[in-house]
């Protein structure tokens, strides 16, 4: 494992008239280098936090950005009705990073 020092973030960004909340990790080496990244969310109606948070950290210590999201409707994420979950617009939260400038360190 890298013994890189990582740095996290809050973060937030919209889509349709809705804020996804989350946590970039990025290793010290984001500006030196060219990364791979990946976005990790629970499944259904869990959150981010807790183990998630744990896997994106040890991802980052291996030189790969780590975004950790709340779908639309949970968690720190806005949202109504609160708890609605909906596959399809959780797919769409989870493509929607890859065209955000917030997450393109």
């Amino acid at each position: 494992m890298s013994s890189n020092k990582l740095i996290s973030e809050k973060i937030e960004f919209p889509i349709h008239g809705e804020f996804i909340r989350g946590t970039l990790y990025l290793p010290s080496n984001h500006t030196t280098n060219k990364l791979p990244g990946v976005v990790l969310a629970h499944g259904w109606a869990m959150t981010a936090g807790g183990d998630l948070e744990d896997y994106a950290q040890i991802i980052a210590q291996h030189n790969i950005i780590c975004l950790t999201i709340d779908f639309r409707n949970l968690g720190a994420s806005t949202g109504q009705p609160r708890q609605h979950l909906d596959p399809h617009q959780q797919i769409e939260d989870l493509r929607s990073p890859l065209w955000q400038d917030s997450c393109h360190p």
